[in-house]
């Protein structure tokens, strides 16, 4: 997780490809992550690592909230 903050917000970016892992986290986080955010001009769906996170047995403490 990086948080990432300036004078107008706060962000808080949650990668499942750690592009400063290993090679395949780089390409991971480029063609998977990187990518289709800039197509569709988003960013991370928390919504969608939560679901991943508890797929592999991680508690996840409430629930996300955003309008979804």
């Amino acid at each position: 997780m990086q948080i990432n903050t300036d004078p107008a917000r706060a962000q808080a970016d949650i990668d499942p490809y750690n592009p400063a892992y290993d090679l395949r986290g780089l390409l991971g986080h480029g063609l998977f992550q990187v990518l289709p955010n800039w197509i569709r001009r988003g960013d991370t769906d928390v919504f969608q690592t939560m679901r991943a996170l508890r797929s592999k047995g991680v508690s996840v403490q409430g629930e996300c909230t955003g309008g979804r």
